[in-house]
């Protein structure tokens, strides 16, 4: 027993001693091949953020004591402390957490203390910071600090403590926009019950004839205080709705045919006068300048040629001259005008005269107020009247411009397919699309209507698009273009390739996706029949697209397949949901008549249409049913409200005349509706009843 007892202590020795010179060799103590492994004795942070929130101290390592202040509305805040010492562990209030991480804490109202404790890694320090988070108060301020409306001011200048208004608007603003600002950021706002976000954000409100209240309320942040405002909208009724104004060329002689075009983008207007200066063509620029409407430009071509014809030549004769002011479109500070008669060649310049009719397109910039051309436009095909087709390409026939997208309508171009110089398919038509960049102009795109890209079906397809006119008329709106192709044949029901209804008329629906157009859709009336010209005109805003056909036969209170009033016209609305077009409406003038042409002008702007009829027989002040003054012409507003579109107005020109064609061209944007005459027979200086300038033509103005 004794002999064991001494064995077992011997080995507990040498254990004890072989632990020694283990812990002796790997304990860094001076001998080579040792590292330094003691633990760091920093409690201290380095950072301290926020989140929703900011120190109302700079953070100073060695600072122990901050503040910050949030608002009622925020209940928490977001603490993210980071450790000078990556091993340092941190406690915020009582809870750990690793350094650099998030830490959100609940927030009462007033004062909130938040500890952040900082342990050094060798435990032999401890710090404590401070934060203390004050949380307002919820306010109790219910008041507005703005009050801004869009295209109406206040009869009242805005004051917070003033909580009723009113305010009056034309007949033509259907509609107006609210920027209400809350005085207090945690304020809630209700306009007509529906809650609204107050500052950039505005609501549209829609406005009925008379007075239409608004009611603003503003309910304080702490739920219980609030204020009421109210403004009364007056909007001018249909029945006093009238003429402001009657614009006349400053030069204005016979046969000018001021007005054959127009356009208007804001306060500045365009028209075109075909005729002018000997038919080489004018454009006029119109400003509006504190309510009344002055000319600012006078446009013509780099290259302008006009006729020897006598001045006596009536307007129907077909030109010599350019014809420049056929079309016209505007956006913002950019004018195109289309002549569809000019003589050039692709690439012969603007004084080559080799190519009769080929058509050309011109752009206009302003720059302090003054205009200059821009750019000299032509078809990359562009070609002229010969043997085999008298009409020339007509390039410049129509014209419309969005931003740096312009777009070019040719409809009696000739090519059958997408290569531009197959003219086998006479005056079917084409669409030219160039875009802007750093003020220069290129062709982007060269669209057909229904092109070759099958050789079997040749004979057909070409049948199917020879006079098809595609591109006599053209509408932009951002990606989406519009064309029309008023005499396509076929029918509603039928394959496109199909003649069963000469001159029905179609529109096509292109849309731009990584600069590359493609077709979206083909429209046809509801009722298409022949010779309806469907697509004669097209104008488009948003997702609500107009069409005018104005060869539609059916009478004023008829069914669509009623065609007892030849070439009456009509309008057909589409509207698109994603890319989908749907018919939503088909409009008839109240005193549909024979050749009346109701739809042979659009304009469309919200939920806003105005239509030409330029054929309509009745005179200035004898009502819709007099036909005594044959020609004299007619527009109509129509308005829609809740997807229903219904005719509010008949308007004439307070000088309606026999053969003034009021209502060939018209135009809308915003508060201001323009009609114009080509036929007017008025002077420059001798007023509304004068007729010694015939056909000099004139433009009205409502607003």
């Amino acid at each position: 027993m004794y002999l064991n007892n001494r064995y077992r202590l011997k080995w507990h020795l040498i254990y004890a001693l072989a632990l020694i010179i283990l812990l002796s060799s790997c304990g860094g103590g001076g001998g080579s091949g040792g590292s330094d492994t003691t633990a760091s004795s920093d409690a201290t942070l380095s950072e301290l953020r926020l989140e929703e929130s900011i120190l109302e101290q700079t953070f100073q390592t060695d600072q122990l004591h901050y503040s910050a202040s949030v608002a009622f509305n925020q209940d928490t805040i977001t603490l993210i402390p980071v450790a000078t010492s990556a091993d340092a562990r941190i406690r915020i209030n009582d809870t750990q957490l690793a350094s650099g991480s998030r830490s959100e804490i609940a927030l009462i109202v007033g004062q909130n203390l938040i500890n952040i404790e900082v342990t050094s890694a060798d435990y032999s320090t401890k710090v404590t910071y401070t934060l203390s988070v004050t949380r307002s108060p919820a306010s109790s301020d219910a008041s507005l600090s703005e009050l801004g409306m869009m295209n109406a001011d206040l009869d009242q200048t805005f004051q917070p403590s003033q909580t009723s208004y009113s305010a009056s608007v034309g007949f033509l603003q259907t509609r107006i926009e609210l920027s209400p600002v809350t005085a207090d950021r945690g304020a809630t706002l209700l306009i007509n019950d529906t809650a609204v976000s107050s500052g950039g954000a505005s609501t549209t409100i829609p406005l009925s004839e008379g007075l239409n209240l608004i009611t603003l309320v503003v309910v304080a942040e702490d739920g219980v205080t609030s204020q009421r405002y109210s403004i009364e909208i007056v909007r001018q009724d249909a029945a006093t709705f009238a003429q402001q104004g009657f614009l006349k060329a400053n030069d204005a002689t016979s046969f000018n045919g001021f007005g054959t075009s127009v356009a208007i983008s804001d306060d500045t207007l365009v028209v075109g006068a075909a005729w002018a200066a000997d038919q080489a063509g004018a454009a006029y620029v119109f400003i509006n300048d504190g309510g009344s409407w002055r000319q600012q430009a006078y446009l013509v071509a780099s290259n302008a040629d006009g006729s020897n014809h006598p001045s006596y030549m009536p307007s129907f004769i077909r030109p010599a001259g350019d014809t420049f002011g056929s079309s016209v479109a505007i956006s913002g500070n950019t004018i195109v005008v289309g002549a569809p008669y000019e003589d050039s060649s692709a690439n012969g310049g603007e004084d080559d005269n080799s190519a009769t009719y080929a058509g050309a397109a011109y752009v206009f910039t302003r720059s302090d107020g003054t205009w200059s051309q821009q750019a000299y436009l032509k078809a990359s095909n562009a070609e002229g009247a010969n043997a085999n087709d008298r009409n020339g390409d007509r390039f410049g026939s129509s014209v419309a411009v969005s931003g740096d997208t312009l777009i070019v309508g040719a409809p009696l171009e000739d090519s059958a397919s997408l290569s531009e110089d197959n003219n086998t398919a006479l005056n079917a038509g084409a669409v030219y699309v160039f875009t802007r960049s750093d003020g220069i102009w290129n062709q982007q795109a060269y669209l057909k209507a229904n092109p070759l890209d099958d050789e079997a079906e040749y004979l057909q397809i070409i049948s199917s698009n020879i006079e098809d006119h595609f591109g006599s008329s053209v509408a932009i709106s951002g990606d989406t273009l519009i064309v029309g192709a008023p005499n396509e044949d076929s029918s509603v029901f039928g394959d496109e390739n199909e003649i069963s209804e000469p001159r029905s008329g179609a529109v096509y629906v292109f849309s731009r996706s990584n600069n590359l157009w493609t077709r979206q859709a083909l429209l046809k009336a509801s009722n298409s029949d022949s010779q309806d010209k469907f697509g004669t005109y097209v104008a488009i805003s948003g997702n609500t697209l107009a069409v005018g056909a104005p060869g539609e036969a059916s009478s004023a209170h008829g069914t669509e397949s009623d065609n007892t009033h030849y070439h009456a016209g009509a309008v057909y609305i589409f509207t698109r949901n994603e890319e989908q077009w749907n018919q939503q409406a088909r409009l008839k003038a109240s005193n549909a008549n024979t050749f009346d042409l109701f739809g042979s002008s659009l304009a469309i702007s919200g939920d806003m249409l105005v239509v030409g009829a330029p054929g309509e027989d009745s005179a200035a002040n004898s009502g819709e049913t007099d036909d005594s003054a044959a020609e004299a012409g007619a527009a109509y507003l129509f308005t829609r409200s809740d997807g229903i579109w219904s005719q509010q107005t008949f308007l004439k020109a307070s000088n309606a005349e026999a053969d003034d064609q009021f209502g060939d061209a018209v135009a809308l944007s915003n508060q201001t509706l323009v009609v114009t005459a080509p036929d007017e027979d008025s002077s420059t200086d001798e007023g509304e009843a004068d007729n010694s300038a015939l056909s000099s033509g004139a433009a009205y103005i409502w607003e």
